[in-house]
């Protein structure tokens, strides 16, 4: 996994992954990730293709996590007084 512009960069990492793994890239736009149901999407393709066996490397694993936490901060709004109080509901109803 790696981030990169548009362009030159993209192009030049794109030669690298191909030289040394012999796999193609793909890319997302990380504009299109800012929306709340292509970044929903996003992470259960991801979920889907972990549980159907492949692996992430420690370092892909770190950036996904980071890229995650990062767009969620956008994508996330602010929470209603409604949405606590039923937030509050929701955790009541755990078995712990």
């Amino acid at each position: 996994m790696y981030f990169a512009c548009k362009g030159k960069c993209d192009r030049r990492m794109e030669a690298y992954c191909w030289a040394e793994f012999r796999k193609p890239t793909g890319w997302k736009d990380l504009s299109d990730l800012a929306i709340p149901t292509e970044f929903l999407m996003h992470i259960m393709s991801t979920l889907k293709w972990l549980k159907q066996g492949e692996k992430y490397t420690d370092n892909a694993f770190k950036k996904e996590k980071h890229l995650i936490m990062a767009l969620s901060q956008k994508i996330f709004r602010e929470m209603t007084e409604r949405d606590f109080d039923r937030v509050r509901v929701l955790i009541s109803l755990l078995p712990f």
